[in-house]
Order: C-alpha cells, then structure tokens, then sequence
C-alpha cells in the first residue's frame, strides 16, 4: 500500500523539531543505523530544551536497492543513498522525542555539505517526500545515478 505524499509533508508540518547536526558519527553502508552530531541550526524546538551544540543521535534509512517495502504493516520509507550521506557533512532532519531518545519523522533528512540560515527541505515546502539531497552532495557523489535523481529533485523543484 503506497503512502500519500501529504502525509510526509503533513509530518514535516507537524514534526517538534527541526534542525540541521553536523555529521560526526555517520551509518555503515547497507546498514540503517545511527548518524550523531552537534546542531548547528535550530529552526523548531517543541521540547525547548535544545541548544546549539548539543548532540543529537538518531537512526537514518539508507536506500540501499531494497524495494521500498513496509518495514510495519501499510508504511513505506523513503532513504538516502549511502553515497549522499557518505559525501554529506550535515543533515537537516525533523525529528520526535520519546524518553529522551530521538526519531526521524517519516524518513524527514535532508543531505548537506554545509548548514543554511534557512531549511533546504522546509514545512509547507513542495518537496512531497521526506528524502532531499543538495545538488552540492549530488555532484560529489561517486557511484550514485546523479542524473537520475537531479531529474526527480529537479521536477520537484520546478513545481
């Protein structure tokens, strides 16, 4: 069962919080694991009590040529490619807080090579998915189809 589009940007939209880390800790290849950093950027902080500098960890999906099929009943994913994330130097992420611990919502990360003033992959924004890369990781990605995904973030963009 495929997912509305909406229903990620409805998460961005409804996510407590929303900032860029720069990546200190990065996933393995082929692995969904945790990425760590301190933040550098917060554009939304629901729980108020985060601070530049304080370092956040959280789990990442990789796309990694898996279909995307449901990791629970009717949800669908959207991941990064290892080589963006391999190649990125920051995330802009959305994230919940549960006990402490942080969550991705909806698969809501944006690869950077260097934060921004303002969100790359904002709320109301006309990206329909979680997943955004800049095209600064894009071309310095080895291995991963640029073409391919410069068209679909192009349309994107264009829309």
């Amino acid at each position: 069962m495929a997912i509305n589009p909406d229903f990620w940007m409805k998460a961005r939209d409804e996510a407590p919080i929303h900032v860029q880390i720069r990546l200190d800790r990065r996933p393995t290849p082929d692995v969904d694991s945790l990425v760590s950093g301190p933040i550098v950027r917060i554009f939304r902080d629901g729980t108020r009590r985060l601070s530049r500098g304080d370092i956040l960890t959280f789990e990442i999906k990789l796309w990694n040529g898996r279909p995307d099929g449901p990791p629970m009943p009717g949800r669908q994913f959207v991941g990064l490619e290892w080589e963006w994330i391999r190649k990125a130097r920051y995330v802009e992420a959305y994230l919940d807080e549960f006990g402490g611990c942080h969550t991705l919502c909806w698969d809501q990360a944006t690869a950077l090579m260097r934060p921004t003033q303002s969100p790359v992959n904002p709320p109301g924004g006309i990206n329909p998915y979680g997943v955004l890369v800049t095209d600064e990781v894009l071309h310095s990605a080895e291995g991963s189809d640029v073409k391919l995904w410069s068209r679909i973030f192009s349309w994107f963009r264009s829309k």
